[in-house]
């Protein structure tokens, strides 16, 4: 039915609906466009705080300690330093800091492969420093200087080279005491060590 002018106002009221729903389908757009950064901030939170906490929880134990865990981290890259975990999809990352410092359970020195794993570290530290580092072989006071200086290498080497989370394979996290025998003056002391590789 035709209104005075000669206008359908069926017509008119659908056009106004088509405008309307368009106006909606692009608001509706619009906020999930806007809402995807934060969604994807959010993940990559939950990420970096899941392995965070399970680095630090073993870093928390008073006794030597270890832990294989399996991530599931759908499109992210998640890796680990010495003083943060950093999550990372397309190009928002995250990056949660440690309050323990790790160290690389697979570590290479000028190209040479010194550890593989905590075993392999015990032996070398063995063939290297002249002894295991336990109670049975504590390191000697020397010894404990040219330690320290390797730890701090190996730590600071996973800042160019971190360790990779792979989602779906296992990552080991494992708590080590290494004894150093005290003197006269000295007491004996026990350094802890946090090492984290693929297990």
């Amino acid at each position: 039915m035709l209104g005075e002018e000669g206008f359908d106002p069926g017509i008119i009221a659908g056009i106004g609906l088509a405008m309307a729903s368009a106006a909606v389908l692009l608001l509706a757009f619009a906020l999930f466009e806007a809402a995807a950064p934060a969604n994807t901030a959010i993940a990559l939170e939950s990420a970096a705080s899941e392995v965070s906490g399970d680095l630090e929880t073993v870093g928390s134990m008073a006794v030597p300690y270890s832990v294989t865990r399996y991530y599931d981290f759908d499109g992210m890259d998640v890796s680990v330093s010495e003083d943060h975990v950093t999550a990372v999809m397309g190009r928002i990352s995250f990056s949660r800091p440690l309050t323990i410092r790790v160290e690389p359970g697979k570590y290479a020195e000028n190209g040479t492969l010194l550890w593989n794993d905590t075993r392999g570290y015990r032996q070398y530290m063995n063939n290297s420093l002249n002894a295991k580092g336990t109670s049975d072989d504590p390191l000697g006071l020397e010894e404990s200087g040219r330690l320290h200086e390797l730890m701090e290498k190996a730590g600071l080497s996973t800042l160019l080279s971190p360790i990779d989370v792979v989602p779906g394979q296992p990552l080991a996290i494992e708590k080590l005491l290494v004894h150093v025998a005290g003197n006269e003056t000295c007491a004996p002391e026990v350094n802890a060590y946090v090492f984290v590789y693929p297990g």
